[in-house]
Order: structure tokens, then sequence, then C-alpha cells
């Protein structure tokens, strides 16, 4: 019980040091207060909430002792450790006996930690550790203090293929150098380009044009041999010659729109870079058909 008390007085020892100032110290000094009674409670998650809010407005390097105690009992070694450190550096006005608690739970703290020594290249990376972001510096170079245990690594950089493992940090530490793979160069040739889907497109209209344009031929043919044949049902019947010149119409449009798309599919294959095949289609675009009415 006597660790507890001993808390508990330095927890008070330290809220007189931030009881007085603006409107942040009070908030801060509330925030402690909560953080306290979390302590005599044994509530280390409330405790550490409360502390590092009080710590977020006002931060006294006094709170961080208390804060750090909390974190050791919260399975945050790593944040333990920055903050009793941060405190015995920080806090000239600490007594002996805060300075030997830090010092003894700092010593413990320590004791479930290791060290991942790093180096990426390029120095560029982004580097994630168990998701949270680490600075290389500019050789690439960087140390992240961590829970012994296993932890996952991702890394990743414009140009270079992603790489991502699992590492187990014991309390020798561990280290590891990681060149990135360049990414390799896009398939350029992989499925038809934008132009040959034009191409493609246009050539499958010219077939439709074309095909309309036989098709409204064949007709005005059979008008003009009805209309011209004298014994047929409608020999030089007005509205046969008007169909068939309509149908004669429609297939020279037909055959010059369906010919122009040809041709123009036909550029596009020819002229496209690298194209490995050359489409060759008929010149259709003269084509007119005539008939006699």
């Amino acid at each position: 019980m006597r660790p507890r008390a001993l808390l508990v007085a330095l927890a008070f020892v330290t809220l007189a040091s931030v009881a007085h100032g603006g409107d942040e110290r009070e908030e801060s000094r509330a925030a402690f207060r909560r953080g306290v009674a979390a302590i005599q409670k044994e509530d280390w998650e409330a405790a550490k909430a409360e502390l590092t809010r009080a710590y977020e407005l006002f931060p006294h390097p006094s709170i961080l002792l208390n804060l750090g105690l909390a974190r050791s009992k919260t399975g945050d070694p790593v944040g333990a450790e920055r903050d009793l450190v941060r405190f015995l550096a920080e806090d000239a006005q600490a007594t002996g006996e805060e300075v030997d608690t830090a010092r003894r739970t700092l010593a413990e703290v320590k004791a479930h930690l290791g060290t991942l020594r790093v180096r990426f290249a390029p120095a560029v990376a982004k580097v994630v550790v168990d998701g949270h972001p680490v600075a290389l510096g500019a050789d690439g170079t960087a140390e992240v203090r961590l829970a012994l245990g296993t932890h996952q690594i991702h890394a990743d950089a414009p140009g270079y293929a992603a790489d991502e493992r699992s590492l187990e940090v014991d309390a020798s530490g561990a280290h590891l150098e990681l060149d990135l793979s360049p990414q390799s160069e896009p398939d350029v040739h992989r499925g038809p380009s934008t132009r040959q889907l034009a191409a493609f497109s246009l050539l499958g209209g010219s077939a439709l044009g074309l095909g309309l344009g036989i098709f409204a031929g064949l007709r005005a043919v059979s008008l003009a041999d009805e209309y011209n044949t004298p014994g047929e049902p409608r020999y030089q019947d007005p509205s046969v010659k008007d169909t068939g010149i309509a149908f004669r119409t429609t297939a020279d449009v037909a055959f010059i729109f369906g010919g122009a798309l040809a041709a123009g599919g036909v550029v596009l294959l020819l002229t496209a870079p690298r194209a490995p095949a050359v489409v060759v289609a008929p010149a259709l675009g003269g084509l007119v058909l005539r008939g006699a009415f």
C-alpha cells in the first residue's frame, strides 16, 4: 500500500505547482485532480486520460511523473519511458523522493522495451510501424523504441513497390535494412489504346453504313426494274419512282458515309504509335449507285 500512498502524495505536490494561472491552468488543475482521484481508485486508464488532458492544457513537467506512472500501468511502456525521461530532465524542482520513484519506474519500464533500428532506401520512404509514422533521417535511418514482441512495418515511396512485413523485437533490439524495389514500367502495349479503340469504332460504323448502302441500293434497283418493266403491276407508277429515288439517295449517302468512316479508321490505325497491325479496307468512299428512273 505504501507505493500507492506515495503516488497520491506526489500527485498533490505536483498539483500545488500548477494551482495558479489562467483558465488553461485551472482546467489543467481540474483534470489533474480527476487523475489523482483515478490513481487513488487504481483506475489507471482514467488516470492516464485525465493526466494527458492536464498536460495538454498546461505542459508542466511535474505532471509527467504521474502520467508516466499511469502509462506504465496501462501497457504503454513507450509513452511511460518518454514521460519519465522528460520529467527527470525538465523538472528541476523535483524532490529526491520523486526522482527516486521516476528512476525506479523507468528501470522497470525499460525491461519491457527494445530498440528497432531501421535503414530504408530511398531515404524519402514513408515508414509506418504499427500504424504510427516514423521519421527517417537524411540517410534513411531511424531508431524506434518499441514494446517487446511482434510489430508490423510498412514502407512505400513514389516509384517504388511497397513493402510490408512483421518483425520481432526482443530485449537486444532488432535491425532492419531494406531497399525498396523500383516499380516495373507499365506495359504500354497491354490492350488497345484509345486511338485504336476509336479506329475500330470508325470501322464498325463503316460496316454498318456500307451494309445499309447495299440494302438500300438493292432495293432501289428492284424498284427501278419494277418501274421500267412493262407488264409489272406498278409499271410507271409515280409512287414507285419516288420510293426508288429515296432508296437510291439513301444508298449514295450510306456509301459515302461508310467510306469516310472506313478511311478515318484506316488512317488512325496506320498512324498509331507502334501499331503492329495494318488493316486494309476497300476504298468505297467514291462508290455511288446510279439507277435509271
